[in-house]
């Protein structure tokens, strides 16, 4: 339900020229409306998305668990690849190629991470919000949708122009087995969020400026390919993209 975030307090990895300058806090003219949403989506998650959540973690064991994690990464890399190129990244664009090629028929479908036991370079994260960042358009307003949470005008955009443009929805042309995957793309990610969202909510004053907060560094760090101003690595405490996400 809450968007990706990385670790409160961490360098956020503004880029401070070109065209992916991006600003370092996010803009919230709908503040009070996205309040009212982010209590509503508050209430579904400790309903409903919370609890199916930790049910997979009981119910399925770990083992399979990574089996999962592992084919629905592999789904993500076609649409991954097209941000890839987009954005003039050849060599991660060639990272990803390689990682679904060898995953897809070595690995069982993308079942077993046969790419990353080769030693090949982890998977990454780059879908159409980054790729507007990169051509130079602005995030726009924070939004929190219904469900799917934290947002800018940008990122909401992208991600029609992700569900338009994926080549799994083409392949499997199925509106159901769609749905299956995101519904299983969100459980995958709340249950790896369980810890760290409830740390959040703890440690924080105003749970909701927090996530607005955790949500743009994450934003900012994917957009900057994981790069913080200071060069280092910005460590994420979770994701959880619906992009399926």
């Amino acid at each position: 339900m809450l968007q990706a975030c990385a670790t409160a307090g961490s360098d956020a990895p503004v880029a401070t020229t070109g065209p992916a300058a991006q600003p370092v806090e996010l803009s919230d003219p709908l503040e009070p409306l996205n309040r009212a949403v982010f209590s509503a989506n508050t209430f579904v998650d400790g309903l409903i998305i919370k609890p199916v959540a930790l049910l997979y973690r009981q119910m399925v064991p770990p083992p399979i668990r990574t089996v999962i994690g592992n084919f629905l990464v592999n789904l993500s890399l076609p649409l991954v690849f097209i941000n890839d190129v987009a954005q003039g990244e050849p060599q991660r664009a060639a990272d990803t190629a390689g990682r679904f090629m060898l995953n897809s028929i070595a690995g069982v479908g993308g079942l077993i991470d046969v790419a990353s036991d080769a030693g090949m370079p982890p998977a990454h994260d780059e879908d159409f919000d980054q790729t507007f960042a990169v051509w130079g358009i602005g995030p726009g307003p924070y939004i929190v949708l219904p469900i799917l949470g934290p947002s800018t005008l940008r990122h909401t955009v992208g991600r029609g122009a992700s569900s338009f443009a994926d080549p799994v929805s083409y392949a499997i042309d199925d509106s159901d087995v769609m749905l299956g995957l995101a519904i299983a793309n969100g459980i995958v990610a709340r249950e790896g969020a369980i810890e760290a969202l409830d740390d959040l909510q703890r440690s924080s004053v105003d749970f909701y400026a927090a996530v607005r907060s955790a949500y743009w560094q994450r934003r900012l760090n994917l957009i900057a390919n994981g790069k913080t101003t200071s060069g280092r690595q910005n460590d994420d405490v979770f994701r959880l993209d619906l992009d399926a996400e």
